[in-house]
């Protein structure tokens, strides 16, 4: 298993806590838990689908990119093979500019990054997997971020 972890540019330090990515040749299929920490993210999986259980036994498979809001609770999921992950962990309210919605609308939430920003996660899904190492998606990620506050509208704070 090889993880590895990164600092954003010094630009985008006050929204993105850090980049993660997570490779497996096979994950261990064991349920694992999810722990709360405050903070959104975005994570990309390049390989096989994670599989999420459901207390009453029940599970659902991972879309291939998702949105997790901030969690309140623990929640449990499972590799159902090879793992390539690519995570970008927001600070607490860090992925609003890149999101475009309330974070409150999201919270204990995890849902598709298409269903929320549209056609764009196409996109940007495809940078990432097109990307040749941890780095390049690191770069690709950071891009399509800088993209989103440069279309963000500049407050007029002149006095009247």
């Amino acid at each position: 298993m090889q993880y590895f972890e990164a600092k954003p540019s010094p630009l985008l330090a006050g929204f993105i806590k850090c980049f993660w990515s997570l490779c497996s040749d096979a994950g261990s299929g064991a349920a694992e838990p999810v722990l709360p920490d405050g903070c959104p993210e975005i994570v990309f999986n390049l390989s096989d689908r994670f599989r999420r259980l459901h207390s009453d036994g029940s599970y659902e498979t991972q879309p291939v990119t998702i949105v997790s809001g901030q969690l309140r609770s623990s929640i449990s999921i499972m590799s159902t093979g090879r793992v390539d992950l690519f995570g970008v962990r927001f600070h607490p309210a860090g992925a609003f500019p890149f999101l475009r919605m309330p974070l409150s609308e999201i919270t204990d939430r995890v849902e598709a990054l298409d269903s929320i920003i549209g056609r764009d996660a196409k996109l940007i899904e495809q940078k990432i997997a097109n990307a040749n190492s941890f780095e390049d998606r690191v770069c690709a990620f950071e891009g399509q971020c800088l993209e989103s506050l440069n279309r963000l509208p500049v407050e007029d704070d002149r006095a009247e």
